[in-house]
């Protein structure tokens, strides 16, 4: 591939080319593109190695339950019995095992099991959802049969649903400016104290690549995260298009930020055209620049003590939502226990990505003294950005015409929570 692709700068060919390559390998490797496997009937092989360590635990939970009780009633060992004492004594790092000993690692075990057992449930219920997600694409019958789901109404028509999501996404509008703006834009200035230029190291796009799930849903292009992290020989190719892009925003390729956008219904009513999530599924290489071009923004904001900690939901490795709860969770247990008052108020925005003003996003970032030719890279992205809608009537996938962004950010977009 590297040969192939030597001083090779053309983003075309360089997708092209892996994406060819990554089909070869899988034909080649008994057709795991071509050909689906049959289900393990016992599950995942995460449920499997969850359920065998599992089954581990409470092996070593009654052995020491029935050391326990031999010990009660002075019973003497048996040669199995022996074996196995043998071997706890090994696993605990002591010759002499007291019965205190064994209480507390059986209590500790029996901790762990706890967990484990939650861990377990939670892998299935995940494993569940994915499954219905691709059921409700392929076989919604099946679907509907296995849940027990019934859905009222019919599915509107692919071009009703269009109008809808076209008028709230190619609706563009201005930000008026207001007196309290400049006063923020004069407080934010004067807490910029240190500027860096936007560049890409071959370093840092290995890293970018290094972290993004393997076999996320692809956009257009059909390329998954894995096939990146296997030809790192052509990481230089990649970086210098990336910094040719960095400096010549015109020179992006149309096709970039073009997705494809499933909508997978919130509820029970099928004939509502909001009640159904935008599910928008973008280009591997597309996530990876704007997952590096993120991460040079978050540098920035913090550099200049900008960064706002509380706002989880754009925090790396942190499951925002889970955070929350626990948070909350902690909060009612102590309030529960000390027999406090406490008012509580929740508020959501209603399609909060969706209402988002270009305008607004660009200005913000001049004020923030992002450097002019970043911005001007982000405003080509942003004006590239649109989508086809996929929905499907009951076996049947129907597609929409392009939808231009004019408004909003991009589900899924590795910029959008950052950007929000």
């Amino acid at each position: 591939m590297k040969e192939v692709l030597k001083n090779n700068t053309d983003i075309v060919s360089i997708v092209d080319s892996v994406y060819a390559m990554g089909i070869t390998i899988s034909e080649e490797l008994n057709g795991v593109v071509r050909k689906k496997g049959k289900k393990n009937p016992n599950g995942t092989r995460k449920e499997r190695e969850k359920m065998k360590m599992i089954k581990e635990t409470r092996q070593q939970i009654a052995r020491i339950a029935n050391e326990l009780y031999r010990r009660k009633i002075r019973r003497k060992a048996t040669n199995k019995e022996k074996r196995i004492l043998k071997v706890m004594k090994e696993n605990f790092g002591s010759e002499k095992l007291t019965n205190n000993m064994l209480r507390v690692k059986k209590e500790n075990l029996l901790d762990f099991l706890r967990t484990q057992k939650i861990i377990l449930e939670g892998i299935k219920r995940r494993a569940k959802r994915i499954r219905n997600n691709i059921l409700y694409k392929e076989n919604q019958s099946v679907l509907f049969k296995e849940n027990d789901i019934t859905y009222e109404g019919e599915t509107p028509q692919i071009e009703t649903v269009r109008e809808f999501w076209s008028e709230i996404w190619e609706t563009e509008t201005q930000t008026p400016l207001r007196n309290w703006m400049q006063e923020i834009e004069k407080v934010i200035g004067e807490e910029i104290s240190e500027i860096r230029n936007f560049e890409i190291s071959l370093e840092d796009l290995g890293k970018e690549i290094k972290k993004r799930k393997n076999w996320s849903a692809p956009g257009i292009d059909g390329i998954q995260n894995f096939w990146w992290k296997k030809f790192p020989g052509i990481y230089e190719n990649i970086a210098a298009v990336m910094k040719r892009w960095c400096h010549r925003p015109e020179e992006i390729e149309k096709w970039l930020a073009s997705g494809k956008t499933f909508l997978i219904p919130k509820t029970c009513r099928l004939d509502i055209p909001s009640e159904y999530r935008p599910i928008t599924c973008l280009n591997t290489i597309y996530k990876i620049f704007t997952g590096l071009t993120a991460g040079y923004l978050k540098e920035h904001l913090i550099l200049n003590k900008l960064w706002d900690e509380e706002q989880t939901g754009a925090k790396e490795k942190v499951l925002g939502t889970i955070d929350q709860l626990l948070i909350d969770q902690c909060i009612m247990e102590e309030i529960k226990e000390y027999k406090r008052n406490l008012a509580v108020a929740y508020y959501d925005y209603k399609k909060a990505y969706d209402y988002v003003q270009h305008d607004w996003l660009l200005r913000i970032m001049t004020w923030m003294k992002i450097p002019d030719i970043t911005i001007k890279l982000l405003e080509e992205i942003m004006s590239q950005w649109k989508t086809k809608l996929i929905m499907f009537n009951k076996d049947e996938m129907v597609e929409s015409r392009w939808i231009h962004f004019r408004r909003g950010l991009l589900q899924g977009d590795s910029l959008s929570a950052l950007a929000f």
